[in-house]
């Protein structure tokens, strides 16, 4: 069977770890993002500015190329702006924002559909996240919780496709805590008295790209969301 993932985001993180998983279970990946999908083997990486609200069309011909005899297609939006620079342009991120969360998940979807089959899957990872996480929290949330009323809208709109469709909330702090070597994303996050509590309850990037191949693979979680923000294991 000729499976196909396409993935925005999968640099660091949840998005690294579920290309990894996807690609053990025989998927082809397909990565749409800044930088590439870094120790991720076996993985088709194409650079996009996300920012940018034309790139789903700049890139279309490729995509179509990459899935072309797809049996089944699944779409994760994984990709996430969150900036705790207190210097940069807030207006910009207030722009950019609805951009990567909401707007280019819509395009990519538009431009997709046509090429997906019965059983194929548009996955949404959204966030949980508390004002202690970043200063800039409101807008992160405002944006990041408008895709879980596109994935309903996914719901209704491809539920006689048979294309199901799911959001798999995560803590926000899951994503920023494993890119701390690479960014100053975390500052805030870790210079609190909660880091040590906060760790031991931040599930591993692993956990979380389990629920998303689980409803990948189950067409009757569709219009579900599921919240997976606890590590159980013992520290």
């Amino acid at each position: 069977m000729n499976k196909k993932l396409i993935i925005t985001g999968a640099s660091p993180g949840i998005g690294r770890a579920t290309a990894r998983l996807f690609i053990e279970h025989d998927y082809q990946v397909i990565n749409f993002s800044h930088h590439p999908a870094i120790a991720v083997s076996n993985t088709t990486h194409i650079n996009v500015d996300l920012y940018d609200i034309n790139w789903p069309q700049t890139h279309a011909n490729t995509l179509y190329e990459l899935v072309q005899g797809a049996d089944s297609i699944t779409v994760v939006h994984n990709a996430a702006l969150l900036d705790d620079d207190k210097d940069s342009d807030e207006r910009i991120e207030l722009q950019n924002m609805p951009t990567i969360h909401s707007i280019t998940c819509t395009l990519l979807n538009q431009l997709i559909l046509t090429k997906m089959k019965q059983g194929s899957s548009i996955l949404y990872v959204g966030s949980a996240i508390d004002n202690a996480t970043s200063s800039k929290g409101c807008p992160y949330v405002d944006t990041k919780n408008a895709q879980l009323s596109l994935m309903k809208a996914t719901y209704q709109d491809l539920m006689a496709r048979g294309i199901h469709t799911a959001c798999i909330f995560t803590n926000t702090a899951l994503s920023l805590t494993t890119a701390v070597g690479q960014h100053n994303y975390c500052a805030p996050l870790l210079n609190n008295h909660h880091h040590d509590m906060l760790l031991q309850c931040l599930p591993d990037p692993l956990e979380i790209a389990k629920a998303v191949m689980f409803c990948a693979g189950n067409a009757a979680i569709s219009g579900a969301v599921l919240h997976s923000r606890t590590n159980q294991q013992t520290h």
